[in-house]
């Protein structure tokens, strides 16, 4: 039995950020968070006659001000609420309310067996100074994740995670990498990992701690449906990615990634539906059979072997070899 999965990252965004009393705050942070009410309320109004799950999550410009996230008190109490209470049809009142309390959340699929756990990457974000405090485990989610993978694996349960900032990408390294030993640790129980932040179409692989050094899992990162690209004139055109997965274990067997070409588009303005492409799937673009951690391995290599400069797709540590391109690690291949 075969099933789709779909991938879509959305991006709010707010130009101008002004430090204001409290009240003008609290309001700032309601309006601020106005975009994803919006859209959150068009997904219920085009869903509600289908049966689709919806695993919703925010990212680092839904918060006020941009970036910014206070694990260690009330602050974002307004903010949770509000996006927690948008969110029921999708995932329940019990589910929200504990998302409205930690900022995170999982949620169990039984006729999938499938557990889905939706990760605040604020607790990584390299913008929110807030981390000062406690740059090892805000809010104590690291702890929370190890107890909902061990009640997976206890389960023989199929986990997918979910966040926005990539392990290994923006995201600090003492973090992430405690993140990487964690999914090393339950890698059989965790068949997926979607990301998104970056706008940009890559991967990143996670491999054992110690050597030899074996891939044990990919960070599946995929593009947006945004154009925006951190300010560079890169011409992206909007995303989506679907997932071909087995039922019987969740395990990913190949992607569609989806564009809409807005140079075409753009020339013909009476039209009335747009056509979303095709850009490529997987198993057929890379030549392969499968869309196990080895073979990413292996994709990477030849991106090493063709290239001067190789996407960056490893741990979290290694840093000093890579430079920061637009969202993008790239490290430079060794001689």
């Amino acid at each position: 039995i075969l099933m789709y999965v779909g991938v879509f990252f959305f991006s709010s965004r707010r130009r101008h950020t002004r430090f204001l009393p409290v009240s003008w705050a609290r309001r700032c942070v309601q309006e601020t968070v106005y975009p994803t009410l919006n859209l959150t309320q068009l997904l219920i109004q085009e869903l509600k006659d289908q049966d689709t799950i919806v695993i919703p999550m925010f990212g680092n410009h839904e918060a006020f001000p941009v970036n910014v996230f206070d694990f260690k008190n009330d602050r974002e109490s307004v903010f949770l609420r509000t996006l927690a209470d948008s969110w029921v049809p999708f995932i329940g009142q019990e589910t929200a309310d504990f998302f409205a309390k930690y900022s995170y959340y999982s949620k169990y699929y039984v006729k999938y067996n499938l557990k889905v756990v939706a990760l605040n990457t604020q607790a990584c974000n390299l913008l929110n100074w807030f981390l000062l405090k406690d740059a090892s485990d805000p809010g104590k989610m690291l702890k929370w994740l190890i107890s909902e993978l061990k009640e997976a694996e206890s389960n023989n349960q199929n986990v997918y995670i979910i966040g926005h900032i990539p392990p290994g990408d923006e995201c600090m390294g003492k973090w992430a990498r405690r993140y990487h030993a964690i999914i090393e640790r339950f890698y059989k129980s965790v068949k997926m990992q979607f990301y998104g932040h970056t706008h940009y179409d890559h991967f990143e692989i996670v491999r054992t701690l110690e050597s030899p050094k074996k891939p044990v899992g990919v960070i599946m990162i995929a593009p947006s449906v945004t154009t925006f690209c951190g300010g560079y004139n890169c011409g992206l055109n909007p995303s989506f990615r679907l997932y071909h997965v087995g039922q019987a274990n969740m395990y990913p067997l190949n992607y569609y990634q989806y564009r809409l070409n807005l140079s075409k588009w753009n020339d013909m303005p009476n039209v009335k539906q747009l056509q979303w492409d095709v850009a490529y799937n997987f198993l057929e673009e890379y030549n392969v059979t499968d869309m196990s951690p080895q073979t990413f391995e292996e994709i990477a290599k030849k991106f090493s072997e063709y290239n001067g400069c190789l996407l960056y797709t490893s741990d979290a540590a290694d840093d000093l070899l890579c430079v920061d391109l637009g969202g993008r690690r790239i490290i430079k291949k060794k001689k």
